[in-house]
C-alpha cells in the first residue's frame, strides 16, 4: 500500500488522574492515518469509539465521521468530552454542589470529616489522602493513613489510631448505600447475579457513601442532560475510577487484575478525587461538533454519535458508503466490563447498563469467544466500505492473546492484509493493523476449505518461522516470533487454507501448530533459547544483520541527514524505515537517537560533532595508534589486523612464555555499538581477552541493548569487555605504566571513574 504502512508512535498522552481504564491512544496516530487513507471531505467510522482525541484529529483532519459504540459508558464520556463550556461554569456548579446542605453542614464539611484524621505529631486534625487497609480472619479494615498536617507540617504515612475510626461508626458494608447502587443497575424487581450483587462492594463504605452523597446532589440540583450536568457527571466518572478498592498498596492506580480489593489496599478520599476529578474534567472538555446523520450526508463536517451496536449500525447505514474504518478495537477485560456495566448503571440508570448485561452473566469470557465476536463484527462492518478501502486498528497496550484474535477474526472476515506493525513493552504490545476490504476478490470462505493437510500446514509454519527469525536477524521473544509468524502467513500464505469451523478458534489452532513447530526445531538444534529471554537461530552465519544494528545505523543517518528537527520527526523518520511486523521499540530509537544526538536550544535535535564521520575515522586511527604504542610499552608483541571478513579484532596483544601457551589480548575499536551480530557468532572470543573500544558517548546505548537485547543479556559476564576512548587517551599520556594499568579502565563503569581513583594500580 505504501502511504503509512508502518508504526506511527505520536505523541504519549497522560490518562487523567493516572486512570488506567481511560484510554492512550497517542495523539497524533489518527491524524497521520486518516489522511494517508481517507479522501479529503470523505466519510470516516469508528465502530466503537473511545477516544474524544481521536475524534477530534478526524474532523481536525476535514473528515465527516460517524462514532458510534454499544458501550453507553463510551457515548456518555465522549459527549461529555466534546461539550462547549467555560470552566468557570464548572467551577461555579462545583461551588454551589459543595455549598449544598447535607443535614446541618454544607456538603463539602461533611464529607471533609469523614476523612478527618488526627495528626500523630500536634494531635490537630488533618485530611487523609488516603488509607492503606488490610483483610484478617475479623474482616478488613483501615491499619494506615497518609496525611499532610495543616498545622504542624508533619507528613507520611502513620498507624491508624482509634479516634480516626469514628467517621465509620454506622456505615456498613451492604448498608443504605449499597441498596441505592444496586436499584440504578437493574430493572425495579429483577433479582440481581451474584456478580452484580458483588459490583458495589469495590468500593470501601466511606467510599460508597461519599460517592453517593455527591451523586444525589447531581441529581437533585442540577438539570438533567444539561452540559453543567454533563461536566460534573464527567468529574463524577473519573472520581469512580480513582476511589476504588481494588488498587494495591504497592501499586497504586495500577489497572486491577481481580474484582476483588487484594490484602491490602488503598482507600483513596473520594471527597477529594471528585476535586482533583473537577480540574482533570476542565482540561479534557474541548467542543466536538456534533451533528446529525442527515447532516452528515449532505456534506458538513462533524461527528455522528451514537450509543449503537454494530447491527443498529449495519441496519442505519448503506453498504460501501465508508471511505476510512479507523478505530481502536474493543478488549476483553473481565474487571473493565463488569465495572462499566456499574458505572453506566450508576451514572445513566438501569436501561442504559442493560447492552452491558452480558458482561456480567455468570460466564466465561475467553479469547475464542472474543475472537469469534470480532470476526462477525468484521463480517459486517466490512460491508460499510467501499471496495478497496482501508480499515486501520490501533491499540495500546493490548495483551498478544487479543492481537492474534484479531488478526485471526479480520482474516476469517474475508479482509486483506496490508500492513501490520508492533512494539512490545512489558508483555504488552501497541498495534499499527491495517487491512483492506477486497471487494469481491477475496469472499470469506464459508465454511473455509481444507486444501492442505495437517503436514503441509506444518511445513508451512516451519518455513515461516525460519525466514521471519532470518530477517530478523537476532533472538526474539516469543509473543513477537508468534505475531510475525501470524503476520507472515496472513500476507504470504492467507490463513484461508485451514480448516475452521463455525464458532471455532484459528488463533487456538494456529499455537497448537506453532508450538509443536518450535519444539521440533529446538530439537534439531535449528533453533535455541537466549538467556532465558529470548528465542533465536542457533547459527546466524548467513542471516540478516540484527535488527537493533539496523536501527541504532538508521537512527544515525537520520541525524547525519536531516538538518535540526524535532526529536519525534527524528523518531518517526527512524520508524518509517522499519514497516512491517519488525518495528523497534520506542525505548531502543529513543536510546539510538540520544547516543548521537544533542538537543539545540531551540529544541531541534542535530548530530553530535564528535559522531561526525570523517572525526570518528581520526578516532579510530588515534586508538590504533595508542594501542599499538600501549602493547609496546607494556613489553607485548603488537600487530595489527586488516579489517575484512572474519576479522574479530583490529589490534593484538601477544605475550610469548617459555613452554606455556602464549597470553593473548585482542582489541576491536568500533564507533558505534551495533556489534550484536559479533555477539550471535562470537559469544566466546576465548583464547583471547577480548575489549570493544568505543566512545563514551555509546556507553548509555550499551548499557540498554545490556538490559533489553537477549543477545546481549545472553552473553557470559566478562567474555567481552569495554575501554572508552577517552580512558586510552589518559593511560596514553601517563609517564609509568604497567601491566595492571590497564584495568584500571575496562569496563563501562571502570574503576578510574570513581571518585579518588588514579590509573597506576602499583
Amino acid at each position: 500500500m505504501g502511504k503509512a504502512d508502518y508504526f506511527i508512535p505520536g505523541l504519549p498522552k497522560e490518562r487523567p488522574l493516572g486512570i488506567p481504564f481511560w484510554p492512550s491512544i497517542p495523539l497524533g496516530v489518527t491524524e497521520a492515518y486518516v489522511k494517508a487513507y481517507a479522501p479529503p471531505e470523505g466519510l470516516v467510522l469508528d465502530p466503537f469509539c473511545s477516544d474524544p482525541d481521536m475524534l477530534r484529529e478526524m474532523i481536525e483532519a476535514g473528515r465527516r465521521v460517524i462514532a458510534v459504540n454499544f458501550n453507553p459508558l463510551a457515548i456518555f464520556t465522549i459527549r461529555a468530552c466534546g461539550l462547549k463550556l467555560d470552566p468557570r461554569e464548572i467551577d461555579a456548579a462545583f461551588t454551589r454542589l459543595a455549598d449544598s446542605p447535607k443535614g446541618e453542614v454544607p456538603l463539602r464539611i461533611y464529607l471533609r470529616e469523614l476523612y478527618q484524621v488526627q495528626c500523630p505529631s500536634c494531635g490537630g486534625l488533618a485530611r487523609a489522602s488516603y488509607f492503606v487497609w488490610e483483610a484478617s480472619e475479623e474482616g478488613k479494615k483501615p491499619v494506615e493513613k497518609a496525611l499532610d498536617c495543616p498545622r504542624c507540617g508533619d507528613k507520611g504515612i502513620f498507624p491508624v489510631e482509634e479516634s480516626d475510626l469514628r467517621p465509620l461508626q454506622g456505615l456498613r458494608e451492604k448498608g443504605p448505600d449499597y441498596w441505592y447502587v444496586l436499584t440504578r443497575l437493574l430493572p425495579r424487581y429483577e433479582s440481581p447475579s451474584p456478580l452484580i450483587e458483588s459490583l458495589p462492594l469495590v468500593y470501601t463504605p466511606r467510599n460508597l457513601h461519599c460517592l453517593n452523597a455527591i451523586f444525589v446532589k447531581i441529581q437533585a440540583l442540577l438539570p438533567d442532560r444539561s452540559p453543567i450536568t454533563y461536566a460534573l457527571k464527567l468529574a463524577f466518572l473519573l472520581a469512580l475510577q480513582k476511589s476504588l478498592s481494588l488498587y494495591s498498596e504497592e501499586h497504586p492506580l495500577k489497572k486491577p487484575a481481580r474484582l476483588r480489593p487484594p490484602s491490602r489496599f488503598v482507600e483513596p478520599n473520594a471527597w477529594l478525587a471528585f476535586q482533583e476529578a473537577i480540574d482533570a474534567a476542565k482540561g479534557l472538555i474541548k467542543p466536538i461538533r456534533f451533528v446529525e446523520l442527515n447532516e452528515l450526508a449532505e456534506g458538513k463536517a462533524g461527528v455522528f454519535l451514537a450509543s449503537w451496536n454494530i447491527r443498529r449500525l449495519e441496519k442505519e447505514m448503506a453498504q460501501g458508503r465508508v471511505d476510512l474504518l479507523i478505530t481502536a478495537p474493543p478488549v476483553l477485560d473481565n474487571v473493565y466490563w463488569p465495572l462499566a456495566f456499574l458505572w453506566a448503571g450508576w451514572l445513566l440508570g438501569p436501561s442504559a447498563a442493560s447492552s452491558l448485561r452480558p458482561f456480567v452473566q455468570e460466564r466465561a469470557f475467553g479469547w475464542d469467544w472474543y475472537e469469534e465476536s470480532m470476526r462477525r463484527a468484521f463480517r459486517r462492518l466490512r460491508r460499510m466500505v467501499v471496495p478497496g478501502g482501508v480499515l486501520v486498528l490501533i491499540g495500546q497496550a493490548l495483551p498478544p492473546a487479543c492481537v492474534e484474535a484479531l488478526l485471526m477474526a479480520a482474516d476469517r472476515a474475508g479482509l486483506a492484509p496490508e500492513s501490520f506493525s508492533f512494539q512490545e513493552e512489558k508483555g504488552e504490545l501497541a498495534i499499527r493493523l491495517i487491512l483492506s476490504n477486497p471487494g469481491q476478490m477475496r469472499p470469506p470462505p464459508s465454511p473455509p476449505a481444507l486444501t492442505l493437510d495437517e503436514g503441509d500446514l506444518r511445513e508451512i509454519i516451519r518455513r515461516s518461522v525460519l525466514e521471519v527469525m532470518n530477517h530478523y536477524g537476532e533472538p526474539m521473544t516469543l509473543s513477537q516470533l508468534r505475531l510475525a509468524v501470524a503476520w507472515w502467513i496472513a500476507s504470504r500464505e492467507g490463513w484461508h487454507w485451514h480448516k475452521v469451523e463455525e464458532g471455532s478458534s484459528a488463533r487456538a489452532h494456529f499455537r497448537r501448530l506453532l508450538e509443536e513447530t518450535l519444539a521440533a526445531l529446538e530439537q534439531e538444534d535449528i533453533l535455541r533459547r537466549w538467556g532465558g529471554k529470548g528465542i533465536g537461530l542457533a547459527d546466524y552465519g548467513s542471516a540478516h544483520p540484527p535488527l537493533t544494528d539496523r536501527v541504532e545505523l538508521e537512527a544515525l543517518e537520520a541525524l547525519r541527514m536531516a538538518a535540526p528537527a524535532p526529536f519525534e520527526e527524528l523518531a518517526e523518520a527512524v520508524f518509517a524505515r522499519f514497516p512491517g511486523p519488525f518495528t523497534p521499540s520506542q525505548e531502543l530509537v529513543k536510546a539510538c537517537l540520544s547516543s548521537y544526538g544533542g538537543e539545540l536550544p531551540s529544541g531541534a535535535w542535530k548530530l553530535r560533532t564528535e559522531d561526525d564521520p570523517q572525526r570518528r575515522q581520526r578516532d579510530r586511527r588515534e586508538m590504533e595508534d595508542i594501542l599499538i604504542n600501549l602493547g609496546q610499552r607494556m613489553g607485548f608483541e603488537t600487530s595489527v589486523e586488516a579489517r575484512g571478513e572474519g576479522t574479530l579484532f583490529d589490534v593484538i596483544w601477544r605475550e610469548v612464555k617459555h613452554g606455556k601457551p602464549p597470553t593473548l589480548y585482542g582489541f576491536r575499536i568500533e564507533s558505534t555499538a551495533a556489534f550484536t551480530r559479533l555477539f550471535l557468532l562470537h559469544p566466546d572470543p576465548r583464547p583471547f581477552r577480548a575489549y570493544l573500544v568505543i566512545p563514551g558517548g555509546r556507553a548509555s546505548l550499551v548499557y540498554f541493548k545490556k538490559q533489553h537485547v537477549p543477545a546481549w543479556s545472553s552473553l557470559p559476564e566478562g567474555n567481552w569487555q569495554f575501554i572508552k576512548y577517552r580512558h586510552l587517551r589518559r593511560l596514553a599520556a601517563e609517564e609509568s605504566i604497567d601491566r595492571y594499568s590497564l584495568q584500571k579502565i575496562i569496563g563501562l563503569d571502570p574503576v578510574v571513574e570513581r571518585p579518588g581513583a588514579q590509573i597506576p594500580l602499583l
